[in-house]
């Protein structure tokens, strides 16, 4: 289900801590899923790590840290959400040139919506870059992802 939340100019994005433990029978079949998206895509393929939305509001987004495989594993086999909870975080911003609005086509090695048109920039949110006080700087990301 799609939700659209109006993000406050004022509002944040924090990371927090997630201690889940997976059970050891999820862990096999993610691993077991990864294997095999790697043997099919190579090298375009790595396993980083993503921000993945807890609580969503005008003024707030809780994110926790997730690895990469885990929202692969999830998109091949939807039934590991309930275990997961993967929900990724993106930004996507607007670039305005003289001749319009700039779209960028997605490559197609990408796991997610390969192939199709999107905003540029966009991308999603690294929790690596987390401040003192646990918040991401999203508009930082955008500028990130523009450069990319």
């Amino acid at each position: 289900m799609l939700r659209v939340y109006d993000f406050y100019a004022n509002a944040c994005v924090r990371v927090v801590s997630n201690n889940t433990t997976l059970p050891n029978e999820v862990e096999v079949e993610i691993e077991r899923i990864w294997n095999e998206e790697q043997s099919q895509r190579g090298k375009a393929l790595f396993n980083g790590e993503i921000l993945s939305a807890m609580e969503v509001s005008a003024q707030e987004i809780l994110g926790c840290r997730a690895e990469y495989k885990h929202l692969v594993a999830q998109r091949i086999q939807p039934t590991l959400f309930e275990v997961l909870g993967v929900r990724p975080v993106a930004v996507s911003g607007v670039l305005e040139c003289s001749d319009g609005l700039v779209l960028g086509r997605r490559a197609a090695t990408t796991t997610q919506d390969a192939g199709l048109w999107e905003l540029v920039p966009s991308g999603g949110l690294d929790p690596s870059n987390v401040t003192e006080n646990a918040e991401l700087d999203y508009l930082l990301q955008i500028l990130a992802e523009l450069y990319e």
